[in-house]
């Protein structure tokens, strides 16, 4: 393996750092262990990756229309084949 500068400011040690983190990552979510290896990171002085994930979320919410109905006169609705339903 390639010897990493010693030096706070390096480069080379910055890109080595973030491919310990990424490496380290990929194993962990490969193997269901994210808060261990989070942590382990964390006691090295090493953040951990950024990552964000795309959701879909079905969102089910009540929808209430007031509808009066009058011996068979049906008010509030506009479509006429609704009306007929009724």
């Amino acid at each position: 393996m390639a010897e990493v500068a010693r030096g706070a400011d390096s480069p080379e040690l910055e890109r080595f750092k973030a491919q310990v983190v990424e490496v380290a990552q990929r194993y962990a979510r490969e193997h269901d262990l994210c808060e261990v290896v989070d942590e382990a990171l964390k006691e090295m002085g090493l953040d951990k990756m950024n990552e964000f994930t795309k959701v879909k979320v079905l969102v089910h919410v009540p929808l209430v229309i007031p509808v009066e109905v009058r011996a068979g006169l049906v008010t509030g609705l506009d479509d006429e084949a609704t009306k007929a339903k009724l």
